[in-house]
């Protein structure tokens, strides 16, 4: 899959979705989640097949091997390729970025997509119209 194709499905599930993948842990607080409540998922969380999810995959990073791998059996050569590997880690600190009260998160996301597409050489996908 290209790095085009990558970003664009993030940031088209990510708008759809309309809110980050938050959990509730009495041990942590709160944080962002591969897999949050109400069925959300994160930047690299969205790239991760089903069956290859892991609870344990929590609170870890894209370095983790059990993420890595997830990756890896989802289809993305986290591996073999340091460009995507960055792309990932861009929209993952996207995702898990701090915003205000007085912002939307989805305003801010597009912002920082903005950016990342600059950085990499992308495409900021339209947004996607649904008919009601």
């Amino acid at each position: 899959m290209s790095m085009q194709s990558v970003f664009t499905k993030v940031v088209q599930f990510l708008r759809l979705q309309g809110k980050p993948a938050m959990m509730h842990s009495p041990e942590l607080g709160v944080g962002c989640a591969y897999r949050g409540e109400g069925n959300t998922c994160c930047a690299v969380g969205c790239l991760i097949k089903d069956e290859f999810y892991t609870s344990d995959m929590e609170n870890t990073s894209l370095v983790d091997p059990k993420v890595r791998l997830a990756l890896i059996e989802s289809g993305y050569e986290v591996d073999t390729d340091k460009e995507l590997c960055k792309l990932l880690r861009a929209l993952q600190r996207s995702h898990d970025a701090p915003y205000t009260e007085d912002s939307d998160w989805c305003e801010c996301q597009e912002e920082r997509w903005a950016k990342i597409a600059t950085n990499f050489k992308l495409n900021v996908p339209s947004p996607i119209l649904t008919v009601i």
